[in-house]
């Protein structure tokens, strides 16, 4: 059952849930900002069950000032987006999680 949370709350719990005394060590959640200007996440999926999902680059861009756009690959998940979306960014995470729930059962 997929139980509906916050974005960051849903970050948080994910990362906890794969801190193991190593993961945290080598792998990591990196939020920054984007020249555009935006913001930009990239969070590791390696050593997750998430590892070997890929989904190519995807663009949505309404406007110079309305845009987003999000991968997999490389054993990460990259998304940047507009200056107002950095909440969205970690929505499209969370809903990435869920509709793949069964590789990210451990």
């Amino acid at each position: 059952m997929l139980i509906s949370m916050d974005a960051v709350e849903f970050l948080q719990n994910w990362y906890l849930q794969n801190c193991d005394g190593e993961w945290e060590h080598e792998f990591s959640i990196q939020i920054y900002t984007v020249d555009n200007p935006g913001w930009g996440i990239s969070i590791d999926l390696a050593g997750t069950p998430l590892e070997e999902i890929v989904k190519p680059y995807t663009l949505i861009e309404n406007d110079e000032n309305d845009w987003y756009g999000w991968s997999v690959s490389e054993q990460k998940f990259e998304a940047c987006g507009d200056a107002g979306k950095l909440k969205y960014l970690m929505e499209i995470f969370r809903d990435f999680v869920q509709a793949n729930s069964t590789h990210s059962e451990k």
